[in-house]
């Protein structure tokens, strides 16, 4: 059967779904619209609740809240279905020829290791990543992710994969990039054991589209205050020596990842 897709997108931005409808059709995917939680209305929600002047204490911003909700909606969609795996996309993302392979079978997956796939890239930076575990269908590469990479515009997930993330529940304790590949910071990550794509077959258009959750993030974010107490201390150290005896063993090391939009580039850096 073909994995399904679903593409998180607000009501109040039908520019955002145009684009990926007009994208998922050059690629012949059929793709399934999860209407977002707008993080406007929840700053409504609050102001109604606790007035101007008496702004609860977040962990989190608003805007990561509400990205963080909308990928629990995703997820919850998922498991609705039947589906072994599904692939998760935020309404940003641009993704390469080759992403309608990975939906055809399962016969990539790495499924000894791992129920998360990370398949993008926005950025162009050096991470942690252990030995070559597989290969997409095209050929790209699968290696374990050990550091974190920022963003959650792409993943494939299955479906004990998605119930831990649910588990995670509420109250939200971190953004969900960090919940899902933040390795150092988060328990459900380390559950996870995130497998990243090289070179990544994704990346979020940050340059087309204004972000939604940055004019909400706030600076002092409550749930990195958990590094610094002895428990957060203990995983955080513990986490550093682990992936120190990896390197010294040659299990792991830094790579360059990045976006391609084939799959023939080295995915050493």
């Amino acid at each position: 059967m073909t994995l399904p897709v679903f593409v998180i997108n607000l009501d109040r931005r039908p520019d955002r779904w145009a684009a990926m409808s007009a994208q998922m059709d050059r690629l012949g995917i059929e793709a399934t619209r999860v209407a977002g939680i707008d993080g406007r209305l929840l700053v409504d929600q609050d102001r109604w609740e606790h007035g101007n002047d008496n702004q609860p204490d977040r962990i989190v911003g608003i805007g990561d809240e509400a990205c963080t909700l909308s990928h629990y909606k995703a997820l919850s969609a998922f498991l609705m279905t039947d589906a072994p795996a599904a692939l998760i996309l935020e309404d940003d993302a641009e993704l390469s020829p080759d992403t309608p392979g990975l939906l055809s079978d399962m016969d990539w997956w790495p499924s000894q290791l791992s129920g998360l796939v990370k398949i993008e890239a926005t950025f162009e930076l050096r991470r942690l990543l252990g030995q070559p575990i597989g290969r997409t269908s095209s050929g790209r590469v699968l290696r374990e992710l050990y550091r974190w990479n920022g963003g959650a515009g792409a993943y494939m997930v299955n479906r004990e994969a998605a119930r831990t993330i649910l588990d995670a529940g509420v109250p939200l304790r971190m953004p969900i990039d960090h919940l899902i590949f933040n390795r150092v910071d988060s328990g459900t990550a380390r559950k996870l054991r995130p497998v990243q794509v090289c070179p990544a077959m994704a990346y979020q258009r940050l340059d087309d589209f204004e972000s939604d959750t940055e004019p909400t993030r706030i600076t002092k974010q409550g749930w990195k205050d958990d590094r610094r107490t002895a428990r957060g201390r203990l995983h955080r150290a513990g986490f550093w020596l682990w992936t120190m005896q990896m390197r010294a063993r040659g299990k792991a090391r830094k790579h360059m990842l990045r976006y391609s939009a084939t799959p023939n580039w080295k995915d050493m850096g």
